[in-house]
């Protein structure tokens, strides 16, 4: 049970259930409000900015193989 609640705390697991979200409720939005549907494409631009979003904060996260901050080991 601890890995499961271990699994829940993870920032990437909150990142895909929003994401998810997101895209579910943009396309009853789409079907159900707007004259015509969104294109695929236009549905998966919050998709398109969330991987942006998280490569960047992957990035900030693991030091360079140069940088002064390394752990040496």
């Amino acid at each position: 049970m601890s890995k499961l609640k271990e699994l829940i705390r993870s920032g990437h697991i909150h990142v895909a259930l929003a994401l998810g979200i997101s895209i579910i409720v943009l396309a009853l939005f789409s079907k159900r409000v707007l004259a015509e549907p969104l294109s695929y494409l236009e549905l998966s631009i919050c998709g398109l900015l969330m991987l942006g979003y998280e490569t960047v904060v992957q990035s900030k996260k693991t030091p360079r193989p140069g940088s002064p901050n390394r752990p040496i080991g």
